[in-house]
């Protein structure tokens, strides 16, 4: 319908530097920079409101350094850290009204040692203690681990629409 969908620059028919994102109705889904047709440095996503959705960096096509997500209203839903391309170091999950809801840390893409699952009034739900990803209780808070597994198969992938307008689930 010649509508853009994207722009950005070619290098010897690969892509380089900004490129530009849009959905069918015109508005910037993301924004991602590339080297030699890999993702290289920043990568955001935004909502239909502009508002950001995603921020994430990338060195030659591997998620590095820090990962944060947002709600619609501007509040952070997921801070993490990537080191060549796995999840490593502290994470944390918030309720949407900017609450913690759980905090561990990852350890080459698996939870390791003790995470805190908070209520939604702030307090402490319980700790749950993980080794090489694997909890030590299995028995203990399968709500919990069942959220935290949803998340990493998704990789906390949040509902935001695609270049056509399709929400990504």
């Amino acid at each position: 319908d010649g509508k853009k969908s994207a722009e950005g620059d070619y290098l010897l028919q690969k892509k380089e530097g900004l490129w530009k994102f849009y959905s069918e109705t015109g508005y910037l889904v993301s924004e991602e920079e590339y080297s030699a047709d890999m993702k290289h440095g920043f990568s955001y996503r935004y909502y239909p409101d502009g508002s950001p959705a995603e921020k994430l960096a990338y060195d030659m096509g591997m998620k590095t350094g820090g990962w944060i997500q947002y709600y619609p209203d501007g509040k952070i839903c997921l801070r993490a850290e990537y080191i060549d391309g796995k999840l490593n170091g502290p994470f944390s999950f918030y309720f949407p009204d900017g609450k913690l809801q759980f905090e561990g840390k990852y350890k080459a893409d698996m939870r390791e040692g003790d995470w805190l699952v908070f209520n939604e009034d702030g307090s402490l739900k319980r700790t749950m203690a993980y080794k090489e990803g694997k909890l030590t209780d299995p028995a203990l808070a399968e709500k919990e681990t069942k959220f935290l597994d949803d998340l990493e198969k998704n990789k906390g992938k949040i509902n935001i629409p695609d270049i056509s307008g399709n929400i990504i689930k």
